[in-house]
């Protein structure tokens, strides 16, 4: 932490030097070592991860100075902004960490958002003596609180999620054009009534058939 002062009380004078540092425009001008100054947070802010959609995203090996629980990462299309990304918008706590490394973590629940190439903003609840504000949970509450952009979140699914299809009975089905971040010829796709509905397929009762199912489109 470096010291300058501005020398307009010094109008005037003709000392040379003076003279010199009457602006402080430039980190010469700033001769004084004052102190320290530590920034918690995040670091570096390139921190590039990848998540899988459908499963749950688990952000391993962040980085960081005074990392600890308060810390809360949201995936949003620009830091800042109360706009949250549809079907992902809580944000993730940081667990297993140290001082210097964590892993955000949104639990068990699985990430059923659009594919598409986010950002990684973080939020952290300390007050400016370095303790856990009373109001945490107002702190880091809504989207524009995660102002600090740490990288590139690339969460590899389809997109739009809205890609409806037909295809006609007793005919060959093609779903063509599908389209998504992230897709390869190893993926598949399940046609079900409901795709929360993990269990095994029954005729009737508004599920679809397992006759429609015995074999699992590939991409």
């Amino acid at each position: 932490l470096c010291w300058c002062l501005e020398t307009s009380m010094f109008v005037g004078q003709t000392n040379a030097d003076n003279a010199t540092w009457r602006q402080c425009a430039t980190a010469l001008d700033f001769r004084t070592n004052a102190g320290a100054l530590t920034v918690v947070g995040l670091a570096p802010l390139t921190q590039d991860r990848t998540c899988i959609g459908g499963r749950r995203c688990l952000l391993e090996g962040l980085q960081g100075l005074g990392l600890d629980t308060s810390f809360k990462v949201m995936v949003l299309d620009t830091c800042g902004i109360d706009q949250v990304v549809p079907k992902w918008a809580s944000p993730g706590s940081l667990v297993s960490q140290v001082y210097s490394s964590a892993a955000a973590s949104w639990g068990t629940v699985a990430v059923t958002a659009a594919g598409g190439e986010y950002r990684l903003c973080w939020c952290v609840g300390l007050d400016a003596n370095l303790t856990v504000s009373a109001n945490l949970p107002d702190v880091c509450a809504k989207a524009s609180d995660f102002k600090t952009d740490a990288g590139s979140l690339t969460l590899a699914a389809p997109r739009p999620l809205l890609q409806d299809r037909t295809c006609v009975s007793g005919q060959a089905c093609l779903l063509d054009g599908l389209a998504g971040v992230g897709l390869s010829e190893t993926d598949e796709f399940s046609v079900r009534a409901s795709c929360h509905d993990l269990g095994v397929v029954q005729e009737g009762g508004g599920s679809v058939p397992a006759r429609y199912v015995l074999t699992k489109p590939q991409v």
